[in-house]
């Protein structure tokens, strides 16, 4: 169905030829890089937030399957970025003695993505640097990507916006001077979801990807 909606946003006379996919790496495969740094307060912040902890660690399962189904789907390339790590402490106040409460030094752990702008802000440029030509639709809001979405311009690419009507965030003004805006409405997506698969009301605010849209790249050329 993400697909779907991705493509949805074609017009009739235009032929896909890639889809590009950005997402950031699992919990789980940041967590050995943080074992060789900072093990010590690694498992301090289990100890103390094991919950926290165990809620990463699912959900990183949910975003491993996400990526390789994703990964597999035809004319699709998944690009991942890293994440960064930090220990970020706070005092909390905890029981040590029969009833007594002190104020302890507790660890939490704040992750960071990295890379993901970078690496589509390459592939842009890679793109209108050995392409003649083409069309770029961006799934993103972000202003940062100006620059290089007016070179891409520059270099004789048509640059779209992709925007549900019925959203309620809007387009930045940058990005409209920069590019055009390609709209659809809900009811033309849905009919061009696949009949064979239940569509999906609502999403549950524990999915890893509410706003799966944010950040993608499809293109043509």
């Amino acid at each position: 169905q993400l697909l779907a909606l991705i493509r949805s946003f074609l017009e009739p006379e235009e032929e896909l030829k890639r889809i590009y996919f950005y997402v950031s790496e699992p919990f789980t495969e940041v967590e050995p890089r943080i074992k060789g740094n900072k093990n010590e307060e690694l498992e301090e912040y289990k100890e103390n937030n094991f919950k926290e902890y165990e809620k990463r660690v699912n959900k990183s399962g949910i975003i491993q399957s996400f990526n390789h189904a994703i990964a597999q789907q035809n004319q699709v390339k998944l690009r991942v970025g890293r994440v960064m790590f930090k220990f970020v402490y706070k005092f909390e106040d905890k029981e040590v003695y029969n009833g007594l409460e002190a104020k302890i030094f507790i660890p939490y752990l704040k992750l960071r993505q990295k890379q993901v702008d970078a690496l589509l802000v390459h592939d842009i440029t890679k793109l209108y640097c050995t392409k003649q030509g083409g069309c770029i639709l961006l799934f993103s809001r972000d202003t940062d990507f100006v620059p290089v979405l007016e070179a891409a311009w520059e270099k004789g690419f048509e640059v779209f916006i992709a925007n549900i009507q019925e959203s309620p965030n809007s387009v930045p003004s940058d990005l409209k001077k920069s590019c055009n805006v390609r709209e659809r409405s809900v009811a033309e997506i849905v009919d061009n979801l696949p009949h064979y698969t239940p569509k999906k009301k609502n999403f549950s605010p524990n999915e890893p990807f509410n706003n799966p849209f944010k950040d993608q790249l499809f293109k043509k050329n």
